[in-house]
């Protein structure tokens, strides 16, 4: 079994220090044998094994082992791209590999610094965001209550919704709820006067659900009686069929 290259930078760099590479192909793929034992893990389905992602590559990577060659599997690269001789791995070489995979890992580190600075707020910038948080906040909630207060003669009316739950309605005082030409029915709503007032038009919502609500129970109650006209009417036509 092969396993590709750790995505993560710094995993990258650790495969790569281990078998003392500089770098290897998109595709390439080291040979499950060169991973110690304490870096897999069984599945409970077929015990499958499965890679830790804190592996990194240790057996038979040195030249006294019986295969010298590293197994890099990548359909991409050639028979000689794909192995590694350790008995090219002299001192100077491995040097120089030291050399730059250290080099790659203090740029990484430079780089990741100063993505964090960048993305981490001051202490002062923090405060300031914050507070202009705060204050928005602040300035909707005045704004929600100067909305009722700006007549001192809005009157209003609880009504309970179906779950019990009781809900404070708004509406002017000075309306033609109190003037001489009562509203009492749905047709005398004049809907493109109220369309542009709120509170208005809140409450005759209001009252076109009570509307609604009593139509239905006078509708009910008729109902009703029907049923009972026309049980009695059943009764008789059987007296007289009789």
């Amino acid at each position: 079994m092969f396993y590709r290259f750790p995505k993560d930078p710094e995993k990258h760099l650790l495969w790569l220090k281990a078998i003392n590479r500089i770098t290897v192909g998109k595709n390439a793929r080291l040979c499950s044998k060169h991973f110690e034992a304490k870096y897999y893990r069984y599945g409970i389905v077929e015990q499958r094994r499965f890679l830790l992602p804190a592996a990194v590559p240790t057996l038979y990577l040195c030249p006294e082992s019986e295969n010298n060659d590293i197994e890099v599997n990548n359909s991409e690269l050639t028979e000689s791209e794909l192995q590694i001789n350790m008995s090219f791995c002299t001192d100077n070489t491995t040097s120089e590999h030291e050399k730059t995979y250290n080099k790659l890992v203090l740029t990484h580190n430079e780089t990741k610094t100063t993505f964090d600075k960048q993305d981490k707020l001051s202490n002062e910038e923090q405060m300031l965001l914050q507070n202009n948080m705060q204050q928005i906040k602040n300035t909707e909630e005045s704004n929600e209550e100067s909305e009722f207060n700006q007549d001192e003669n809005l009157i209003f009316e609880e009504i309970a919704d179906a779950q019990g739950n009781r809900k404070r309605y708004y509406y002017p005082s000075h309306t033609d709820v109190k003037s001489k030409h009562r509203i009492r029915y749905i047709g005398d709503v004049n809907w493109n006067v109220i369309c542009h007032n709120p509170s208005e038009a809140r409450y005759y919502g209001v009252m076109a659900v009570k509307e609604i609500k009593a139509l239905r129970k006078e509708l009910n109650v008729r109902k009703r009686k029907i049923r009972y006209m026309r049980k009695k009417i059943s009764n008789l036509q059987s007296l007289l069929m009789d």
